[in-house]
């Protein structure tokens, strides 16, 4: 409960409510501030931090779908907003490359990270939708 209530606090500052706590958290005000500077989509920021809900809990990632999805609403926006403030007049051509570069860095992490999620008892490779031939 204690991150689900965080990740609200940080999705209700990106939507613009709350902007006054921002200035009390220099990382919070350094976030508005590139927001606003580089007209970040907000939209995709609160969709940033409800993806992350999964983070939180044990549930396992159902399907490749599901990774994807994830991966589309984390790694990929981060990517596709970068280049919204290095290269913003060729950040709409790269939206494509931004989404598999999105779900490459997910794929790298998760392998990476494959040790502390077993530690966690959490499981972020998706199952498979049916059995593998024989």
């Amino acid at each position: 409960m204690p991150g689900e209530i965080r990740l609200q606090w940080w999705r209700d500052l990106v939507e613009g409510q709350g902007a006054g706590d921002a200035m009390a958290n220099p990382l919070a005000a350094g976030l508005i501030h590139a927001v606003d500077e580089y007209r970040l989509p907000r939209p995709a920021l609160a969709a940033m931090t409800e993806a992350r809900i999964f983070d939180l809990y044990d549930d396992p990632m159902e399907s490749r779908r599901m990774f994807e999805g994830y991966a589309g609403e984390t790694s990929s926006a981060l990517i596709q907003m970068t280049t919204l403030i290095l290269a913003p007049d060729a950040a709409p051509r790269l939206a494509d490359a931004a989404g598999h570069a999105g779900i490459a860095q997910l794929v790298a992490g998760t392998l990476l990270l494959t040790p502390l999620h077993r530690s966690r008892r959490q499981v972020y490779l998706p199952g498979t939708s049916s059995p593998p031939p024989a």
